[in-house]
């Protein structure tokens, strides 16, 4: 049986890196209970930028990989301490109270107040990792039992050598963004605050920051939030939420499972069909992957029979 060989430059593989980069996608909607506050998220995760080099023993490095994350909305839901203000006398007579003054009473709710927060695009992680490529079979499943290959082949069933990416486990961690999403985070509270005592009039405000402190110092304390606000940020939607572990799992499986940098179809059609004959179908067998010398990715096997 003959022998052939498919050899691809660095170049070509990182067109075809950049091709199935763009069509990552990871998304995560949820919601948790944490001690004083809750935390809601939508999540979405795509890539940009990143390079691929060829490294000896059928490896590669996939270099400055951007992770974004958009969109990313959060909703922090404040539970505050509940309290009665307002009711107090202010025309007593012999006879009881005639007059008193309007009583509320607050922060009942769970949550009591919520701050909506829309940081979708500011976030950024980068990844650097190596990647061995692997070769596989792939036979599609949903090709009815007795198909012949011409009915598969005209009809896009037919099974494929593949060749993927096995990434090596990656550390993603908050690079670029995290102090603007701070100052966000910052104006998001201000506003939950006067929408929150937006009804009240100035002696309800000023009674309630008399029995709590300033408002926003509460808030701050409840959430825990330090003046470094990426510390925030990678506590709560890092490890808090375990998206680091999520998103970086959905990456190695994208790219070891999902998205081949090429695949061959087998049996591979050497010559095509027309109107009156069909296609001559060969078989590939064999295949094998390597990168020759950092490179050249060549795939090699050898040509069987017509099925």
């Amino acid at each position: 049986m003959p022998n052939i060989a498919i050899a691809l430059s660095e170049r070509s593989v990182q067109a075809m890196f950049s091709r199935i980069r763009q069509d990552f996608r990871f998304s995560d909607t949820d919601e948790k209970q944490l001690l004083l506050y809750t935390l809601e998220w939508d999540l979405g995760v795509r890539l940009e930028n990143g390079s691929l080099e060829f490294l000896s023993n059928d490896s590669v490095m996939l270099k400055e990989l951007d992770l974004i994350y958009d969109p990313l909305r959060l909703v922090i839901g404040v539970d505050l301490p509940e309290i009665t203000i307002g009711g107090q006398c202010i025309a007593p007579s012999p006879f009881g109270c005639l007059l008193r003054l309007p009583r509320w009473s607050l922060f009942s709710e769970s949550p009591d107040f919520s701050i909506p927060l829309d940081i979708g695009g500011i976030l950024r992680s980068e990844v650097s990792a190596k990647a061995r490529i692997r070769l596989r079979r792939q036979t599609e499943n949903i090709r009815p039992a007795g198909m012949s290959p011409h009915t598969a082949h005209e009809t896009g069933l037919s099974d494929h050598w593949q060749v993927l990416l096995d990434v090596e486990p990656v550390h993603l961690k908050i690079l670029d963004g995290a102090d603007i999403a701070g100052e966000l985070l910052d104006s998001a509270i201000d506003q939950a605050i006067e929408q929150l005592f937006a009804p009240l009039p100035g002696w309800a405000r000023s009674a309630i920051r008399s029995m709590l402190g300033p408002m926003k110092e509460v808030i701050r304390e409840i959430l825990e939030l330090p003046d470094d606000t990426q510390e925030w940020f990678e506590d709560n939607i890092w490890f808090i939420l375990d998206l680091p572990t999520l998103i970086a799992d959905a990456l190695l499986d994208y790219y070891a499972e999902e998205a081949p940098l090429f695949e061959i179809e087998d049996p591979y059609p050497i010559i095509g069909g027309t109107a009156e004959d069909l296609p001559v179908l060969v078989s590939i067998e064999n295949a094998a992957v390597s990168v020759h010398d950092n490179k050249e990715l060549v795939v090699t096997a050898r040509i069987g029979a017509e099925p």
